[in-house]
């Protein structure tokens, strides 16, 4: 486990390179620039294969948002079917009426 007092350092070297191709040649323009880092959070790391609770809790919330959404996709399917069956069957005699 590493210690609270531990720091890493990252170097990042990062190039921004031009190139504009002319007919009499081509013109190459490198320029260094800073990188761009945020810090998104800073902690510790547990042991090998545990997960925090706050992690877990997202699991299960997503889990249960997943079922919720398939219910509400079944409901949706099973009225989308009856709804192209009746389209279906009024076709069906429309085009009956017609023939006759």
């Amino acid at each position: 486990m590493i210690s609270a007092n531990a720091k890493v350092l990252v170097t990042l070297n990062t190039d921004r390179v031009i190139t504009v191709r002319l007919p009499q040649g081509i013109a190459v323009v490198r320029e260094q620039v800073k990188p761009n880092i945020q810090v998104v959070t800073i902690g510790q790391q547990g042991p090998v294969g545990t997960v925090s609770e706050e992690v877990l809790a997202t699991a299960a919330e997503a889990k249960a948002l997943a079922v919720a959404a398939s219910e509400v996709t079944q409901s949706t399917a099973t009225l989308l079917d009856s709804v192209i069956i009746s389209i279906t069957n009024g076709f069906n005699f429309q085009a009956g009426e017609l023939s006759a």
